[in-house]
């Protein structure tokens, strides 16, 4: 009698044992799901509630970690990151964000370690930053004025700069990551171009090399020295800063004012004289910064809301009347917004009626841009995006970029 009381015992502990990991394997699911729907929030609420069992707490850390890494809480998602066991199947992916969050916050020897085991390329570009490490001169608040009569400015803004101590043009694009030049280019500013690999540029692969910039001059003040670049073989014409210039400093792009405004993010004391210097009411915003530079958002299209945005300024795209689309989007994401397949195989700019918007910022009739390479919606590593929102919708704004509290400011006119 004690024995089969005991087996019913065992069975039953058994039981519920399986249960709960079944329960708990439904909620991972559901955390990745809004994981990549860009439901941070909720994704870790699930995951902090798996964490309360022992069943998959690998792939919560994992989701939980990623988290904190979106919101550019590094150090917070290192300890985590480094806390999951190395049999985890997601392992790999662990370690490749576990080293760009290593980037992120300065220890450019564990990023290196990381990325030695992982991506030989990714190690010989970070070997390269690790010797000669990226150093910010500003000291100050400074204003760098836009250069509107630039070609192609009422695009994608200009403004003078200097690379290795030659003047030059530089256009300002969230969709790239330091500095990013063409192969022509290299050779006048005397980048040595290092190890190649594939890259993206726009809709099409590219190959691309790594180099280091001596010296980057933005305006007359700001001071940029050991400047990580890529050197893009599609890329002529244009040298092009990108967000990881700007995560250096509280940086507003004030359209409307046709100038930067850039304060060093280490002296925060600076940044009330800079938001003083905004006129209007700040709408905030939170962002999310994945990998290395890809920043986004949430916001709506039409009927559809709480969707995921790419932000990405250098969509340097017009129609036959020169109206700059400021949206593009796949045909997936298009279909689902209410487009056709018939008007997508006629038109590759859609200006039908729609109202997009970006936390409460809103806009009608935008044109929107339909390229159909892309078929599907744009994917960041676990991160499915449902457009790129770009300059011509951002143009008409005074934007701040906070890195310190990852969020948008938008300063509206009372």
């Amino acid at each position: 009698m004690l024995k089969k009381a005991i087996l019913f015992i065992v069975v039953l502990f058994s039981s519920i044992s399986s249960a709960a990991a079944r329960n708990d394997s439904a909620q991972v699911k559901q955390a990745w799901e809004f994981f990549s729907k860009g439901n941070f929030t909720g994704a870790e609420k699930i995951a902090d509630e798996i964490l309360k069992n022992p069943n998959n707490r690998n792939e919560a850390l994992h989701i939980k970690a990623n988290v904190l890494f979106l919101r550019g809480k590094y150090k917070e998602a290192i300890k985590i990151y480094n806390g999951i066991s190395k049999d985890y199947i997601g392992y790999g992916k662990v370690s490749k964000l576990a080293g760009e969050a290593y980037l992120h916050a300065g220890e450019m020897e564990q990023a290196y370690l990381i990325f030695a085991g992982i991506d030989s390329s990714k190690a010989k570009s970070v070997f390269l930053r690790k010797e000669k490490q990226f150093k910010n001169r500003t000291e100050k608040t400074s204003i760098v004025p836009f250069l509107t009569t630039a070609p192609y400015a009422a695009y994608m803004p200009a403004v003078s700069g200097k690379i290795n101590n030659k003047e030059t043009l530089l256009r300002f694009d969230t969709g790239g990551s330091f500095l990013i030049i063409g192969t022509e280019d290299a050779s006048n500013f005397n980048i040595e171009l290092k190890h190649s690999y594939e890259g993206q540029a726009g809709f099409s692969k590219t190959k691309v090399w790594f180099g280091i910039c001596d010296s980057l001059k933005i305006g007359e003040e700001i001071t940029l020295l050991n400047v990580p670049v890529e050197i893009v073989e599609s890329l002529k014409g244009f040298q092009i800063f990108g967000t990881n210039i700007l995560e250096q400093f509280l940086c507003t792009v004030d359209y409307p004012g046709q100038r930067f405004i850039f304060t060093p993010r280490a002296r925060t004391e600076l940044f009330k004289s800079h938001f003083d210097m905004l006129k209007g009411n700040a709408e905030e915003m939170p962002f999310y910064l994945y990998s290395d530079h890809y920043m986004f958002a949430h916001g709506g299209f039409n009927e559809l809301d709480s969707l995921l945005f790419f932000i990405d300024t250098g969509l340097l795209i017009v129609n036959p009347a020169g109206i700059q689309a400021g949206f593009n989007a796949s045909k997936e994401s298009l279909l689902n917004f209410g487009y056709n397949d018939e008007e997508l195989e006629k038109n590759k700019f859609l200006d039908k009626s729609n109202t997009i918007s970006l936390g409460i910022l809103r806009q009608e009739n935008v044109l929107v841009y339909y390229n159909p390479k892309l078929e599907k919606d744009r994917v960041f590593g676990e991160i499915q995006t449902a457009g790129l929102l770009s300059h011509a919708f951002l143009s008409k704004y005074k934007w701040t970029i906070d890195f310190n509290a990852n969020k948008y400011y938008f300063h509206l006119d009372k």
